[in-house]
C-alpha cells in the first residue's frame, strides 16, 4: 500500500526543490529542473554505490584473518558495485565538468544541492563509524577490523572530494545549510563522547573498591575517547578552521546560538533535573531500589551530560559575547523564544503533576507503578524549580524590549500563536475527558472517591492549559495594539555616529521609519548612504564600521 506512494513522494520532492531554487534565485525552467535532478541523483547514486563497492573490496584484502571467511555472496556484491559503479561515476562525472565549464547555471538546480549535501554528510557519517571501530583496536578495547579501516580510509575520501568540488563550485561565498551540517555532526558526537567520558570517570569513583565494575567502566572510557577523537576531529576541520571565522553569517549564528547556547543549555538542564530527582528521592522520597547502585545508576549519565550541556554552552557563549553587537536578528529571537518555551513546558508539566499528586496524595493511591505520591511530588518541584527560572529569565527579557519590531517579529507570532493554539487544542480535549468521566459516573451511580482519581490528569490537564492559553491571549491581545500595520512603510535601523544631517535626509524620504543606535565614533558618508538606501528595497540595517558602511536587509 504504501509503495504506490513513492512516485507521488518523488514527484513532491522535486516539486518542492524547484520552488525553494527559484525562492533562491534560480533562473533555470522547470525542464532544466527535473532533468538536472535525475542526473545528479544518479550521480550521486553511482557515487555511493562505487565507494562503499570499493570500501567492501579492500576491506577483506587489509584483513587477512577474514579473507578467507569472507562470503562469496558479499565479494560477487562489493565486485558488482565496483564494476559497475566506477565507469558510470567517471563518465557523469566528465560530462558534469564539462557542462559545467560552459555553463555554471546548472549549480543553481535543486538536484546539485542534493547531490552535495548528500554526496558530503552521508560519507561523512560512514567513515566516522569506520573511524571509532579502527580507534576501538588502537585503544586495545576491541580486535582488529580490516573492513573498518577500509571504510575510515574510502569514504573518508569521497567525502574530501565532495567537499572540494562544492567548495570550488559555489556561486556565492555565503554560507547555506549543507556547510553546517558536518560541524553539528561533529559537535553532537564530540558532546555526546564527553558525557560519556565524564560519565565512566564517575562510575569508576563510585565504584572504585569494585572489582565487578572496573573493567565495564575501563571499556566504557575507551569507547569515549575514541568517539570523542572522531567528534573533534570533524568538529576542528568544519568548526575552527572555516565556519568560526564567519561570524557574519546566519550560518554562523545559526550553529552558536541554537545549537551551541540553546542546546547546550536544555542538555545541561535536563540532566541537573535528572541528577536532582534521584539525590532527592533517595534523600526524602521512597526509592524503587533499596541499594544505592542500583538506585544511581543513571546518576553518572545525568552528570557525564550535565558537564558537557555546561562546557557546550559556556563555550559558544563566549563566542556570543565577544561578537555580540547593539543589533538583534531573528536567530537571537528564536533562541530566547525556543528557552522561555522549554521553561514554560517543564513549568506546565511540573503543575500538572503537582495537582496530581495532591489528588493521589488525598486519595492514598500511586500515581506511577513503584512510585509515591512524595516522588511525584519532588519531580513536581525540580521541574518548577527549574522551569520558571528558565521562563521568567527569557520571557521577561522579550516583554521587555517594547519596540514594534520585537512585539511584530515572525519568531514571537509563531511562538504566540503556537501557544495558543495547542493550549486551546489540548484543553478542548482535556474538557472532554473530564466531562466524559464525570458524567459516566453519575450516570452510573458510581460517584466516589474513585472519580475524582479518574479526574485527576485531564482535569489537571485542562487547568494548566487553560492558563497558558488564557495568558498568551492578553499577550497576543497587547501585541496586536502595540504593533502597528506597516502599510507599505520600510524599516531603516542605523548603527554608528549620531549624525544630524543624516537623520533629516532620511526621515524626509517618503514611507520611511528610521531608528538610531549609537555604537561609535566616526563620520557618516550622508550622500553615499542616502542614495544607497534610495536605490534599494525592504527593510535595512546599515552600519558604520571600522571597513566602512555595511548595508544589509533585516
Amino acid at each position: 500500500m504504501f509503495g504506490a506512494l513513492i512516485p507521488f513522494a518523488v514527484i513532491a520532492v522535486i516539486a518542492y526543490g524547484i520552488r525553494a531554487s527559484r525562492r533562491g534565485g534560480s533562473t533555470l525552467t522547470t525542464g532544466q529542473q527535473v532533468r538536472y535532478f535525475f542526473q545528479h541523483l544518479i550521480l550521486l547514486v553511482a557515487v555511493l554505490v562505487t565507494t562503499a563497492g570499493l570500501a567492501g573490496t579492500i576491506g577483506p584484502i587489509v584483513d587477512r584473518a577474514t579473507f578467507v571467511a569472507t562470503e562469496a555472496n558479499d565479494t560477487a556484491l562489493n565486485l558488482a558495485m565496483l564494476i559497475l559503479g566506477a565507469p558510470i561515476t567517471a563518465l557523469l562525472s566528465i560530462t558534469t565538468r564539462r557542462r559545467l565549464a560552459t555553463d555554471r547555471t546548472e549549480i543553481g538546480s535543486f538536484g546539485w544541492s542534493l547531490f552535495v549535501t548528500i554526496g558530503t554528510v552521508a560519507p561523512l557519517i560512514v567513515a566516522m563509524f569506520g573511524g571509532y571501530r579502527t580507534l576501538l583496536f588502537v585503544v586495545g578495547t576491541d580486535s582488529y577490523d580490516g573492513a573498518a579501516l577500509a571504510q575510515l580510509i574510502v569514504w573518508t575520501g569521497t567525502w574530501l572530494i565532495v567537499r572540494r568540488v562544492d567548495h570550488a563550485t559555489s556561486l556565492q561565498s555565503r554560507i547555506e545549510f549543507r556547510h553546517v551540517v558536518p560541524a553539528l555532526v561533529g559537535l553532537v558526537v564530540a558532546a555526546v563522547a564527553l558525557g560519556q567520558l565524564v560519565s565512566g570517570l564517575v562510575q569508576r569513583i563510585l565504584d572504585a573498591t569494585s572489582d565487578a565494575v572496573f573493567v565495564p567502566t575501563t571499556s566504557l572510557l575507551h569507547r569515549g575517547l575514541a568517539l570523542f577523537v572522531v567528534g573533534a576531529t570533524v568538529w576542528t576541520i568544519d568548526w575552527l578552521r572555516s565556519l568560526s571565522r564567519e561570524t557574519n553569517s546566519d550560518a554562523w549564528r545559526f550553529v552558536v546560538v541554537l545549537f551551541g547556547i540553546a542546546g547546550g543549555l536544555i542538555t545541561a538542564i535536563v540532566s541537573l533535573a535528572t541528577a536532582t530527582y534521584q539525590v532527592a528521592v533517595w534523600l526524602v522520597g521512597s526509592p524503587q531500589a533499596d541499594i544505592a547502585r542500583t538506585h544511581f545508576e543513571a546518576f553518572p549519565e545525568a552528570i557525564g551530560g550535565l558537564v558537557a550541556g555546561l562546557l557546550v554552552w559556556w563555550y559558544h557563549r563566549t563566542l556570543l559575547a565577544d561578537r555580540r553587537t547593539e543589533l538583534r536578528t531573528e536567530i537571537d529571537r528564536v533562541y530566547e523564544h525556543v528557552m522561555a518555551a522549554g521553561g514554560l513546558l517543564a513549568s506546565a508539566v511540573g503543575v500538572v503533576i503537582l495537582v496530581v499528586a495532591v489528588v493521589e496524595a488525598i486519595t492514598g493511591t500511586r500515581i506511577i507503578r513503584g512510585d509515591t505520591a512524595v516522588n511525584t511530588l519532588l519531580l513536581s518541584l525540580i521541574l518548577l524549580a527549574i522551569g520558571i527560572p528558565v521562563w521568567v529569565t527569557y520571557w521577561r527579557a522579550s516583554l521587555h524590549r517594547e519596540a514594534a519590531d520585537e512585539r511584530g517579529s515572525i519568531t514571537r507570532r509563531v511562538y504566540v500563536v503556537t501557544l495558543l493554539g495547542v493550549g486551546g487544542l489540548v484543553a478542548l480535549g482535556s474538557a472532554i475527558a473530564t466531562v466524559y468521566l464525570l458524567l459516566r459516573d453519575v450516570i452510573e451511580g458510581n460517584f466516589a472517591t474513585s472519580t475524582l482519581r479518574a479526574l485527576r490528569y485531564p482535569l489537571a490537564i485542562l487547568l494548566t492549559s487553560g492558563a497558558v492559553s488564557g495568558y498568551h491571549v492578553r499577550v497576543f491581545r497587547d501585541d496586536h495594539l502595540l504593533t502597528p500595520t506597516s502599510h507599505g512603510r520600510r524599516r531603516i535601523v542605523i548603527a554608528g555616529p549620531a549624525d544630524a544631517r543624516l537623520d533629516s535626509a532620511l526621515r524626509a524620504i517618503p514611507h520611511l521609519d528610521v531608528e538610531w543606535t549609537t555604537t561609535s565614533d566616526g563620520s557618516w558618508p550622508v550622500d553615499d548612504v542616502v542614495a544607497a538606501i534610495t536605490k534599494s528595497r525592504g527593510d535595512l540595517v546599515v552600519v558604520l564600521g571600522r571597513s566602512g558602511v555595511t548595508i544589509a536587509l533585516i
